[in-house]
């Protein structure tokens, strides 16, 4: 009985649990995203880790999203070795017991065979000495296997083959500020950098230079600054069996804004300042001013701002604070001394004033084409409020010297239309709230814009709304036409960017009206369009416009739409009226009334098909072959016929554990209680439910379960372990320091009971505790209790993956005369294993001897 004890308190992990519950997992390798590509060498691997550092340090992050280092672990291409993807194993890779080596021997001499390093880190070939190779790296364990083989068999050097086949497995424990922290079961190529990929990587506000990592009695710190620095390091921290990795919280967090190469937030060392951070963030950028710094800082009395001169930054390494914002600003890029030219020139483009100073120069410089429409050009001014003025010039008159000529100012922009666009290319239209709607002849040669277009025709009123938008016609089908929507304010602020939209031949730029009674003139549309919208209302709007400015039909749109008009009565009570349309696969109305017309406030809804349930989708997750979302082909769809649709169960897969998350919508009135809140108007709150299984699942009971649209499926992994709550057992007797730890994980014996588990793993029952109300649940959720059989009592056998708990009994009066004053006790005899705590630290406790009173 003891060997069996001692075997089974060997496999116990202490799972950290938080005084509220918060759950951690067991996890190994299968259930990491992460995959290798087959065959993937380790130069190959750190060639590949160098090049997304490179692209991470060239990178400009946005301050929110995470500390410099965080995006390294949330690259999909950092991956976790697996047995089978090591074709080259690092040098400095240390053996340890359960690697497995293959040694081959080809020449004159012949031998080949495989052999696993023992407990006692010794490997015995054939007719040889043992060979001594735990603690060894790896090139010093190839350079003595070769010297001892060289003895016995007749080779050269390179008539010999040393190989790693099969790394040993180590359990790694990542615990603290990572996204999932629990234990791991990763091969021993593995470091410590890719165990915490495993995790997930650090929180938000998690440390990456503080990273502690306890390897039996020796204890290093990871520093993620230094990895990117040089990737090679990271093999400096290879893990051995039961290692422990915790990752804090970051002590000084300084964030580096303005013009700098790379703003973010930074993590620096105690000994840290400054000239530090500017090397993290790669200093300045081209448009900075680099003969001065600010530094924001939070005090007691509230905030400062303080400078460091060029001098200071260079020299010394100023002290800089958790908090502190160091910001480089901008300098001035406005150019003041430039004028501009475009249209139908030989060399468009800007031109330094000072050499250009008048009309007639910056025509000579710029040397208008042969079809310039010299007379009817522009000249376009920006005034001090920022306003444009448009003069309208005559370049003969300048040119000739009859006058017109103008001494320009800063930032002029000569526009020179021309003249064969009026017989060889179409018109570009510009209608609606400007002050001179016009027909602009298009000039491919040019880059006419939303900006361009409006100055033109003599600039917005003041009535134009923000938005407007273009009609485009096709260039092969003159009868189909898009609609694109235009930020006006955007564009006429910002010219040259991507608001200010190139037009194209035959294009009509609209500007809408935006006028003081605006809010009663609206065009709502709405249903089964891409971007439902709300427009100010133009009479000229057709329902072709309407359906193409809300980015046309979804795909399970009818074809049918519905205008829903009020109609105000005089006489008579006002009334809703409601007017259908049939619309073809262009938008057109192909039944009812082809002339229609909208009115102010008239609301159109695109029906959607009644014929297709855009909700009727499952999710699979977990051991499946093909995990996704899952259409449902019929409304009886059962759950066999899903898994087999997507390429069944994996060999790992556990069909006992298999669960179900269920929407369920509740109702609520004002005045209702939930949650112990009281609902304040009425509201529907969706909620998931599980849905239990039969703990045996068979073919039969898959196919007896059937799934409705918006089920979420999760099929577990096969799980070596079982979970038992530490609460109304004696455990805490034998180790009072697991006073604030909720429960441990067992390996899993088949056909053992819960008693047996709650007897020989934790020492029996609590004075507190009831034998009767033992109980498990199941992976799937499933309870079982305790059964009687005439006088005997059967306790629930125990599955993978299960969970054990012990009641407490019922408050009853004490008859210490029962037991002549004496509890029976049941303590296990020994227990090994390895504590975890909370707040990080971590024990081996004693064997402590026991006996049964």
């Amino acid at each position: 009985m003891s060997k069996i004890l001692a075997t089974i308190l060997l496999s116990v992990f202490i799972l950290v649990g938080s005084a509220q519950g918060q759950r951690r997992e067991v996890l190994n390798l299968d259930q990491i995203n992460a995959q290798l590509d087959e065959e993937q060498s380790i130069v190959d691997y750190i060639n590949e880790l160098q090049f997304i550092i490179d692209s991470l340090q060239l990178e400009n992050f946005s301050i929110s999203e995470s500390i410099y280092g965080h995006k390294l672990f949330r690259s999909d291409s950092i991956k976790i070795f697996q047995t089978a993807t090591i074709s080259k194993i690092p040098e400095n890779y240390v053996l340890g017991i359960g690697d497995e080596i293959t040694i081959s021997v080809f020449g004159e001499s012949q031998f080949d065979a495989k052999y696993i390093i023992d407990e006692k880190g010794y490997i015995q070939p054939l007719n040889m000495p043992k060979i001594f190779l735990k603690g060894l790296r790896w090139v010093q364990a190839r350079d003595l296997i070769t010297q001892r083989f060289d003895v016995h068999y007749i080779f050269s050097p390179e008539q010999i083959a040393i190989n790693i086949t099969a790394p040993r497995k180590v359990t790694i424990n990542v615990f603290g500020n990572v996204n999932r922290p629990g234990t791991y079961s990763l091969p021993a190529t593995n470091t410590a950098f890719n165990a915490l990929v495993a995790a997930g990587g650090p929180k938000p506000l998690a440390s990456v230079r503080n990273i502690k990592i306890t390897a039996g009695s020796e204890q290093k710190f990871l520093d993620i600054y230094e990895l990117m620095e040089n990737p090679i390091k990271q093999f400096d921290y290879y893990l051995v069996d039961n290692s422990i990795i915790h990752v804090p919280f970051a002590r000084k967090l300084v964030t580096l804004e303005g013009e700098f190469k790379r703003t973010l937030d930074y993590e620096l060392k105690d000994s840290e300042g400054l000239k530090e951070l500017m090397q993290f963030g790669g200093y300045f950028t081209p448009q900075a001013v680099k003969e001065k710094l600010n530094i924001l800082r939070y005090t007691d009395q509230g905030k400062v701002l303080l400078e460091a001169s060029q001098a200071d930054f260079t020299s010394r390494s100023i002290p800089l604070y958790n908090g502190d914002v160091v910001i480089a600003r901008t300098a001035n890029e406005e150019i003041l001394n430039q004028v501009f030219v475009t249209g139908a020139v030989t060399f468009e483009g800007a031109y330094s004033l000072s050499a250009t100073p008048d009309l007639k120069s910056l025509i000579e410089k710029s040397r208008p084409k042969k079809d310039a429409n010299k007379g009817f050009s522009f000249l376009y001014r920006e005034n001090n409020d920022k306003s444009t003025n448009i003069v309208e010039v005559d370049l003969n008159d300048v040119e000739s010297g009859n006058g017109g000529n103008i001494d320009l100012m800063p930032n002029d922009t000569l526009f020179v239309p021309s003249l064969s666009e009026q017989v060889n290319y179409s018109d570009v239209i510009v209608e609606g709230e400007v002050l001179e709607p016009r027909t602009i002849p298009f000039d491919p040669d040019s880059s006419l814009t939303v900006q361009k277009a409006v100055l033109i025709s003599g600039g917005l009123l003041s009535e134009a709304m923000d938005f407007g938008f273009i009609q485009r016609t096709s260039r092969d089908d003159s009868n189909k036409k898009s609609y694109i929507n235009v930020d006006i304010k955007r564009a006429m602020q910002n010219p040259g960017s991507s608001y200010d939209l190139k037009l194209h031949e035959k294009d009509k730029l609209i500007i809408l009206k935006n006028s003081e009674n605006s809010e009663q003139f609206y065009l709502t549309i709405s249903g089964a369009v891409r971007h439902p919208k709300q427009l100010f209302f133009d009479e000229n709007m057709s329902i072709t416009d309407m359906i193409n400015l809300s980015g046309g039909l979804k795909y399970n749109a009818s074809g049918t739409i519905h205008v829903y008009r009020l109609v105000l009565g005089k006489s008579e009570e006002s009334r809703v009226i409601a007017e259908t349309l049939v619309l073809d696969k262009n938008y057109n109305v192909i039944k009812g009334n082809k002339d229609f017309k909208f009115e102010p406030n008239d609301k159109i809804v695109a029906q959607e098909s009644a014929n297709i349930d855009i909700n009727s989708l499952v999710k699979l997750s977990g051991e499946i072959k093909f995990p996704g979302p899952y259409g449902l082909t019929s409304k009886n769809q059962n759950l066999s016929d899903l898994l087999n649709r997507a390429g069944g169960l994996t060999k790992e897969a556990f069909a006992g554990g298999i669960r179900i998350h269920r929407k369920n919508k509740m109702d609520y009135k004002a005045g209702e209680i939930y949650e112990g809140q009281e609902v304040q108007s009425d509201t529907t709150v969706t909620k998931y439910y599980k849905v239990i299984l039969n703990n045996k699942m068979t073919d039969l009971s898959l196919r007896n379960q059937y799934v409705i649209p918006g089920d979420s499926i999760h099929v577990p992994k096969k799980l070596d372990v079982v979970e038992i709550y530490i609460n109304n057992t004696k455990v805490r007797e034998l180790y009072p320091e697991l006073d604030s730890i909720s429960k441990i994980a067992a390996s899993h014996l088949p056909g053992k009971s819960a008693k047996w588990y709650i007897d020989n793993i934790m020492g029996g029952v609590s004075d507190e505790g009831d034998y009767n109300s033992i109980f498990v649940e199941y992976p799937n959720g499933q309870i079982s209790k305790p059964s009687k059989f005439l006088f005997f009592k059967k306790h629930p056998k125990v599955e993978n993956g299960s969970k054990i708990f012990v009641g407490q009994k019922e408050e009853e009066e004490d008859d210490p005369e029962n037991n002549n004053g004496l509890v029976k006790r049941i303590f296990p005899k020994s227990v090994k294993g390895v504590v975890i705590y909370e707040n990080g630290t971590s024990a081996k406790p004693k064997t402590v001897e026991t006996k049964n009173k």
